[in-house]
């Protein structure tokens, strides 16, 4: 077992690199983790660490986030999940497991949808089944925020963050709004590209085990039960009072959901 994380890079298309963080069993079963937006892998490195002792754990920088290189031409979900696809390809042989938040949920749901061989079992907390309010909400809570020559673009970006959780860590927060800022037109460009996503299709046609969960005070739980309905082997679970960052602020009951999901031992 490996509690340390450590961190490399994967080669993929026209010299793009992903950056991952990886941690656990090396033989174990294999968790490929995808973070939201704007957010970075630095998001599961507490829960890599609760889990690490029955698997082994890789989270990637989404293409365009964190330390991971852009693609060409604007965001968009399908050519992101095809990029973290192709760069698990080159680790890992056959299929494994995927768990996405938020933005990394639809991830997962798109390769799931595009490469089912890749995919023993799928976890989303948050998937991304939105209504038509939300699709209208979206690309305006996340609009492009331009650089300011005063930094007054900083304020706005953490204004934004800590209105998805207002308890949430000064250094969470912090976190969230350097990666939002580094990631650029990216950030508004993936929630657009979720927002034109046919969540629907692709959670009808999953063929693998897939457990949907959300916490209470997440601005998706309300399309928790619409979500799990779609589902033909499906699981639902619910976090009370969870929010945005449940991954880092109830690491435990997060972990507690996974674990017998994907078969730990130890649960």
């Amino acid at each position: 077992m490996n509690l340390a994380i450590r961190r490399a890079y994967v080669d993929i298309q026209d010299g793009v690199q992903l950056h991952y963080r990886e941690a656990g069993v090396a033989n174990g079963p294999l968790i490929v983790m995808l973070h939201q937006t704007p957010s970075s892998s630095a998001m599961y490195e507490p829960l890599m660490l609760s889990m690490a002792d029955d698997f082994h754990i890789i989270a990637f920088d989404t293409p365009g986030f964190g330390l991971s290189d852009g693609l060409p031409g604007t965001f968009n979900i399908a050519n992101a999940a095809s990029a973290i696809s192709a760069a698990v390809a080159q680790l890992h042989d056959g299929a494994c497991f995927w768990f996405g938040h938020h933005t990394g949920a639809a991830l997962a749901l798109q390769i799931a949808h595009d490469q089912p061989q890749q995919v023993a079992r799928l976890a989303m907390s948050g998937p991304c089944l939105l209504n038509d309010v939300m699709r209208e909400k979206l690309p305006i809570v996340a609009a492009e925020v331009p650089i300011a020559q005063d930094g007054s673009h900083l304020q706005i970006l953490w204004q934004r963050i800590a209105a998805k959780d207002s308890d949430a860590t000064l250094e969470l927060r912090q976190r969230e709004v350097l990666a939002g800022a580094a990631a650029g037109p990216a950030y508004a460009q993936a929630y657009q590209s979720v927002v034109e996503l046919d969540t629907a299709v692709q959670l009808r046609a999953l063929q693998c085990p897939t457990l949907v969960f959300a916490g209470t005070s997440d601005p998706l739980y309300g399309q928790l039960d619409a979500a799990f309905k779609l589902l033909k082997d499906g699981q639902k679970a619910e976090i009370p009072a969870a929010k945005t960052f449940v991954c880092e602020r109830q690491t435990d009951a997060v972990a507690a959901l996974l674990r017998p999901f994907f078969g730990a031992k130890h649960v």
